[in-house]
């Protein structure tokens, strides 16, 4: 299981709220939901099944925008695919 460090803090609902800027995020992804990467179409229609969901009581759920996503890297430490490989991102 993963440790959420400082900002972030475990909603145990299947989120982490990040106590810096408030935002809410999904602690998976589509990714871990369907198995398969996402075009942008159709990252904006696992947007639209979430909020239909209510996901962890939520209706309001988007894509994050950039400086958001920026937010959320880490410059240091390595980082592993779901098979335990390297890789190799920049953000």
């Amino acid at each position: 299981s993963l440790i959420w460090a400082e900002p972030f803090r475990d909603n145990n609902n299947g989120t982490v709220i990040d106590e810096g800027t408030g935002l809410v995020w999904q602690k998976g992804d589509s990714f871990h939901d369907l198995k398969k990467g996402l075009n942008w179409y159709d990252a904006l229609e696992y947007v639209t099944l979430k909020n239909s969901q209510k996901f962890a009581g939520y209706d309001d759920w988007r894509l994050p925008t950039l400086n958001e996503l920026n937010n959320l890297w880490q410059s240091s430490g390595t980082i592993k695919s779901k098979d335990d490989e390297t890789l190799g991102l920049a953000p």
